[in-house]
């Protein structure tokens, strides 16, 4: 375990660090303390692109100090929160992150966000423009309607966001056709992870469409490359 002492020496490495573009710190005591100087080391760091923090409990402090950090930040590509001890009450730390960060990929599985929190960080993907994947996976919400609709517009207001994991949230049957139909007038959503809790019909249904949109972009990226070669 790195602790906030052992936190501070792989700051001020990573601060001075030229080479190291990935590291995974998976249960090591990392608190809000420890996460505040990894935190430091992004602002000045311009070759780490993923960073995992997975089952740390950095908490709202934690993540305040990531969103600070991630402003300066344009070269961390990847960030895994997950488990890292997150209450709704930090949804909104999370929501200052989401809308700002340039990231490509941010999982946030196994924090408790519950409703509320869910639909809060929902709502500030609107506002994104570079993330291509988010996991809300066991976020600890349900068959609530509300995030099922906070969902269904973020899916239809954000283009640049393709894949989506939440897995783990018993979201019923209801709510998952409702997402099956969403996905059949959102092309641009390649993948959608949903609970292996609902009928096994309505599941397949979903993964069928979302692999459908993945080989349609696929399609429309290879005539776009094609096109660019002839022009030459």
């Amino acid at each position: 375990p790195l602790a906030e002492e052992g936190s501070a020496r792989l700051g001020r490495f990573l601060s001075a660090s030229k080479t190291v573009a990935r590291v995974e710190l998976l249960d090591c005591n990392i608190n809000t303390g420890g996460c505040a100087h990894v935190a430091a080391a992004l602002q000045s760091n311009v070759i780490l692109t993923r960073l995992s923090l997975d089952h740390n409990p950095i908490g709202e402090s934690g993540v305040t100090a990531l969103r600070a950090a991630l402003e300066k930040n344009g070269s961390l590509q990847s960030l895994s929160l997950r488990f890292c001890g997150v209450q709704p009450g930090g949804a909104e730390a999370l929501a200052r992150l989401i809308a700002a960060c340039k990231l490509r990929d941010l999982d946030l599985q196994g924090n408790q966000l519950e409703t509320l929190g869910a639909c809060r960080c929902l709502e500030a993907l609107r506002e994104n423009v570079s993330l291509a994947r988010i996991g809300l996976a066991c976020t600890s919400w349900g068959a609530d309607n509300a995030v099922t609709q906070a969902l269904l517009e973020t899916i239809e207001q954000n283009k640049t966001c393709n894949e989506y994991n939440i897995g783990g949230n018993p979201i019923g049957n209801a709510n998952a056709i409702k997402l099956a139909a969403a996905l059949r007038s959102t092309p641009h959503v390649t993948g959608l992870v949903t609970t292996d809790q609902l009928t096994p019909a309505i599941f397949h249904e979903i993964a069928k469409l979302a692999d459908a949109n993945l080989k349609e972009m696929l399609k429309r990226n290879k005539k776009k490359k094609g096109g660019k070669k002839k022009k030459k």
